[in-house]
């Protein structure tokens, strides 16, 4: 019996295995409340509509891991869109708010484990002197991208 090498083949990606991607300034949210009839993303475009999403349940464990992460991405591309530089003490605290706000969206989750370390790596750029809009989504992508990669792995 031959076995058939995989390591090049294009998987189908479920829309559950990524439910919640950037896309521009949205963040795109599939409700797995609708599933199976119905396939929908909700568009988030702030901080309180993630909080929003959690507390309503649209998407379950790993969905809301990806909202919080992801939502820090918004956040920073939110503050001060405008051509004058904001400064580091101002995106530190809206980082920190959105952690706190994301913290307290779901206490039966402790989402406190990775809004820290967003937290820490907005605090590690100021120390080393670093952009944090720079810095931190650079910091949050290769997380994601880490965690995406050994998801593939398992699929494989």
């Amino acid at each position: 019996m031959n076995k058939r090498d995989t390591t090049n083949v294009d998987i189908k990606e479920s829309p559950l295995f990524w439910p919640a991607r950037l896309k521009g300034g949205v963040l795109l949210v599939l409700d797995e409340t609708l599933i199976p009839q119905k396939l929908h993303y909700i568009k988030v475009k702030n901080a309180k509509q993630s909080v929003d999403v959690i507390r309503q349940m649209k998407t379950r464990a790993f969905g809301q891991f990806l909202v919080v992460m992801q939502t820090f991405l918004l956040e920073i591309h939110n503050v001060g869109t405008g051509l004058e530089p904001v400064p580091t003490g101002v995106l530190l605290n809206k980082i920190k708010k959105t952690a706190d706000a994301l913290n307290k969206s779901r206490p039966t989750f402790p989402f406190e484990e990775v809004t820290s370390l967003v937290v820490r790596w907005a605090q590690q750029a100021i120390d080393q002197n670093i952009d944090i809009r720079v810095f931190v989504p650079k910091c949050i992508n290769g997380y994601l991208q880490g965690i995406r990669a050994r998801r593939l792995e398992r699929v494989r």
